[in-house]
């Protein structure tokens, strides 16, 4: 190592680091060619080298060596996930843990087979280690999938937390015993989470009646209250009226996505938005079934009948579409009425606060029915000259639409 660059003032080398961290490579190349160009840049080169790390049953035993070797890398630490079975989850020695202090982002994705893990299944060391890592003071984020039963009482601690992924179902605790209700027990102080982002991917009911029953006894697990970004998949009516519960409280929302299948809960979108229209700016809608019904009847013109009812004194600001067709209706994509947007977003006094619109469609072609590219091509051609070109060509706002044989990027829209 040069020692030569050791006498430059710590915030010259800050700075240099910082530049080289943010146009290097996803593999670190850079900073770990300038970690050995002399001792004071090490540590500094560590501080982003490390700051993210992913745990998988492949590489976990590499990461535990890691820390119990390092453990002034483990203060590095600044995101961390796990992505293991249960068998490798259990063997993590606790104390590997113990020297991660500084995360603010946890996400925990334990899987056993085809099947959910079970928290009692989870070894009680890690068990615990875990639940340190959700009560540091520095944590803002969570996310636990594939988990189920879950005492609600383990995040009472979660004081600072601002996001969380739930894709777990609670377990029982001191919520599901019978109480009586005092006049003063709803009115209790408590140290509710307060929360500024959900995302919900499974088991809403469960996480409903468990928050209800808090609020109930004057102790809420969350204090939705502040409320600013959520994300739900909508499956069914049921699922839609206990959402609608969940935010009964959160006045103040900026941004919701809705993730649908089933065509039929577009009906809701105009019942749930129109609730929030005063403060939301943004709105992200995904439907994983784009379909034609009949003739100038299809998924397009169904949806645009919907945002037409908050076509009205909405303060919107960016409207997402993400769309997701089946193989046999890639080349069939011209039949959509995709012009039933200019009816609603370029309509004289409508949408006045729309900045941005993006629509993102993608057709799930795989090995098994494979694109024909060329001809997918020269349709994409055909729909931007004759069905969306006076969304391209408008003033009001910025217009992008993308459209894509490969269905991988339509899935990635949860998580924290």
């Amino acid at each position: 190592m040069n020692s030569s660059f050791d006498k430059v003032p710590l915030e010259i080398s800050d700075m240099i680091i910082d530049s080289v961290a943010q146009d290097d490579d996803g593999k670190c190349t850079n900073l770990k060619n300038c970690s050995m160009a002399c001792k004071g840049f090490l540590p500094r080169c560590r501080k982003h080298i490390f700051t993210s790390i992913e745990v998988t049953t492949r590489n976990l035993v590499r990461f535990v060596e890691l820390v119990d070797n390092s453990p002034r890398i483990a203060l590095c630490i600044r995101s961390l996930s796990f992505f293991v079975d249960l068998d490798a989850f259990n063997k993590i020695p606790s104390i590997s843990l113990q020297y991660i202090t500084n995360i603010r982002l946890l996400s925990v994705q334990v899987a056993c087979g085809e099947e959910e893990s079970m928290w009692t299944r989870v070894n009680p060391p890690v068990r615990s280690a875990v639940l340190r890592l959700m009560c540091l003071p520095t944590l803002s984020a969570l996310g636990l999938c594939c988990i189920t039963g879950i005492p609600p009482s383990c995040f009472v601690s979660c004081h600072n937390l601002e996001c969380y992924v739930h894709a777990v179902e609670f377990g029982y605790d001191e919520y599901d015993t019978p109480v009586t209700i005092s006049p003063s027990a709803t009115s209790k102080s408590t140290n509710a989470i307060k929360l500024r982002r959900l995302v919900l991917v499974g088991y809403v009911d469960n996480l409903i009646s468990t928050y209800q029953r808090g609020k109930m006894i004057g102790r809420p697990l969350f204090d939705l209250s502040g409320l600013e970004q959520v994300t739900f998949h909508l499956s069914d009516l049921e699922q839609f009226l206990n959402i609608d519960q969940l935010l009964y409280d959160s006045h103040n929302l900026e941004t919701v996505q809705i993730c649908m299948e089933n065509i039929s809960m577009l009906n809701c979108i105009e019942s749930f938005v129109g609730i929030f229209l005063p403060s939301l700016k943004n709105l992200h809608i995904h439907i994983s079934s784009l379909s034609l019904i009949s003739s100038g009847v299809d998924t397009i013109s169904l949806l645009c009948q919907q945002i037409q009812t908050i076509a009205h004194d909405n303060v919107i600001q960016y409207l997402s579409l993400n769309l997701l067709a089946d193989h046999n209706l890639g080349l069939r994509l011209e039949e959509f009425q995709w012009d039933a947007f200019d009816q609603v977003l370029l309509a004289p006094n409508q949408w006045l606060s729309l900045e941005q619109f993006d629509l993102w469609v993608y057709v799930n072609y795989s090995a098994e029915h494979p694109v024909d590219k060329p001809a997918f091509e020269k349709l994409v051609e055909n729909v931007r000259a004759s069905k969306i070109s006076n969304l391209i060509s408008n003033k009001l706002f910025k217009f992008r639409a993308f459209f894509d044989p490969d269905p991988q990027d339509h899935y990635t829209y949860f998580g924290a």
